[in-house]
């Protein structure tokens, strides 16, 4: 999401664990590596690839204590009670290496339980994990090597697991103790979560939180492919100043500074982390609010601080980028032109209704984002906007050549797979399989050395392969 919070809510970037927050709901994870030691030597799965989006639709609600006992409640808690609140979480792969997977996850939220549904500025957090896996999705492989059990505070089932309209066939994970009731599904054909549903015990009963599968799709934007500029590098540092106003209708707007912050940590091929300190002015005699928190950016994803400069000068004006259906969200090339640097700029705009936008605006020689903009009104009687300018450019370092690019999905419907590198015209593709959990691999006869010519390869895999597990080796 575009721009700087106009709700200051905690960011999280984690190695390994996470904390969800989706609107006002928070479902906790433990280290998915501690439990299966595996993931941490697979590589991705076919199923997780740079680009791709998972959304889940979230709920949070509150419930007599006497219901804690119920497990049908965390299967299916809206047949039990309304939810006092709604929204959806959205899981963006950033970038994948052979040992690291790093998303970036944004929760929207019902404004009114019923619509429209806002982005929560402010609130997307980012997590580098295991290739292999983690909270969001598991390597097939390994969760073929878990044993169904039953026992005191833990059961694990492989089951028939439906979630809206769709029956997967998953494994299902139930723990318990005194205080608390996790229920864990992932889909064993593709690894992705599909479920987790929690009852917490506190003083006004319990608490009930839950993340159901909605779908997944690949995103594609003009600039996939590129290469990041060649001024991001460790240390490499920006500053950006500006104000927030809120305004409340009848009353006079309240406006305050806001600078952020921004140190470059550890690029990588096509992403990298940074850190960003949030500033914003209080009232006289009030300290500064001051907001710490560690973010992603790259090339697979909407805005971030810098994108590809040979790919923003062959945008348009009202060029479309991209239409999100679940949320509404519409992306456009709003204007290319001038800035007020006196440089050409290109700025893009992400809309949700009339309730929210986010503009961010691009130098197109650096690849520098110079401006960053947010409103958030979902309210007729109030709204925030945002405005944040860079005050110095980076210099004008040509980007390094792209890395190549492999990118391979499974497509479980059609039992096949696609695999393309569309960076290095010229290079060969060879399709490896293993049928014993990922340890060894054995080259697949008719798909070995095919050689890149700009179009995806299609190799059909057929049916009934369930424990047989495919990658791609690229020279």
């Amino acid at each position: 999401m575009w721009g700087l919070p106009s709700r200051f809510n905690p960011g999280c970037c984690a190695v390994h664990a996470l904390v969800v927050l989706a609107g006002s709901i928070e479902i906790q994870a433990l280290d998915v590596g501690d439990v299966l030691p595996v993931i941490r030597t697979l590589p991705a799965p076919v199923s997780i690839t740079e680009g791709m989006r998972l959304t889940y639709h979230s709920t949070v609600a509150t419930v007599p204590e006497s219901a804690f006992s119920n497990w049908d409640i965390l299967s299916d808690p809206d047949d039990y009670t309304r939810p006092s609140g709604q929204g959806y979480t959205q899981v963006d792969v950033v970038g994948i290496t052979d040992q690291a997977s790093a998303l970036r996850v944004q929760a929207w939220q019902f404004y009114n339980y019923t619509g429209p549904v806002v982005p929560l500025f402010g609130s997307d957090a980012c997590l580098v994990g295991y290739a292999g896996g983690g909270d969001w999705y598991v390597h097939p492989a390994a969760l073929a090597t878990i044993e169904s059990m039953t026992g005191p505070g833990l059961t694990i089932l492989r089951m028939p697991h439906q979630v809206g309209d769709r029956v997967f066939d998953a494994i299902r994970i139930q723990s318990e103790d005194d205080k608390s009731r996790l229920v864990t599904a992932y889909d064993l054909e593709t690894g992705y979560l599909i479920f987790k549903s929690s009852a917490l015990k506190g003083e006004k009963g319990i608490t009930l939180t839950r993340l159901a599968f909605v779908g997944v799709r690949t995103l594609q934007f003009p600039w996939f492919g590129g290469s990041l500029p060649g001024w991001v590098t460790p240390g490499r540092k920006l500053r950006y100043d500006g104000y927030s106003t809120t305004t409340v209708i009848g009353s006079n707007p309240l406006v305050l500074p806001l600078t952020a912050d921004v140190e470059i940590l550890n690029p990588s091929d096509n992403w990298f982390l940074y850190q960003q300190t949030t500033t914003q002015g209080s009232l006289p005699g009030l300290p500064p609010t001051v907001d710490h928190r560690t973010l992603i950016s790259g090339i697979h994803q909407l805005g971030g601080l810098c994108l590809p400069s040979a790919a923003l000068k062959n945008l348009i004006e009202g060029q479309r980028i991209d239409f999100d259906e679940t949320t509404g969200a519409m992306s456009e090339v709003l204007r290319v032109g001038t800035g007020a640097n006196g440089r050409t700029s290109v700025t893009m705009k992400m809309t949700v209704g009339t309730v929210a936008w986010s503009e961010a605006s691009y130098d197109v020689i650096t690849g520098a984002a110079t401006q960053l903009r947010t409103y958030d009104g979902p309210s007729p009687l109030y709204y925030t906007l945002t405005e944040v300018n860079l005050d110095e450019l980076p210099p004008d370092i040509p980007a390094l050549p792209s890395a190549p690019r492999l990118t391979i999905v499974h497509h479980p419907g059609d039992h096949t797979v696609t695999m393309s590198c569309l960076t290095e015209i010229g290079r060969l593709l060879t399709l490896l399989s293993s049928n014993d959990g990922c340890r060894t691999w054995t080259p697949v006869a008719d798909c070995i050395d095919r050689r890149c010519d700009g179009q995806p390869f299609v190799y059909t895999i057929g049916s009934g392969t369930r424990s047989i597990f495919y990658r791609v080796q690229v020279r």
